[in-house]
């Protein structure tokens, strides 16, 4: 499952750490850019808290213009581009 991270918490975790590795011969090495060592940044990054948004072109209140980027949102009654998302999106097999 994906999962986004905050990249500037991720640097900074990278910096401030040193990542114990072991290579395939059993070497032992300390740093980052062993695979091992990327792997368990990535791992300890903190997650963000977000939403995914809903482009108009895939809510279920858009009804597209015919030869244009542009369509009509019924619920707000005004025409936005496909691109376009509001707070008010909903996915088109989604209910409410």
């Amino acid at each position: 499952m994906a999962r986004l991270v905050d990249a500037d918490a991720l640097k900074e975790l990278i910096a401030n750490n040193v990542y114990p590795v072991q290579d395939a011969f059993n070497d032992r090495d300390y740093g980052m850019f062993w695979t091992g060592g990327i792997e368990k940044a990535i791992d300890d990054a903190p997650t963000i808290d977000a939403v995914e948004v809903v482009r108009c072109k895939n809510c279920k209140w858009w009804t597209k213009q015919s030869g244009s980027p542009q369509g009509r949102c019924e619920l707000f009654h005004h025409y936005p581009t496909g691109g376009w998302y509001c707070a008010n999106g909903r996915r088109e097999n989604e209910a409410g």
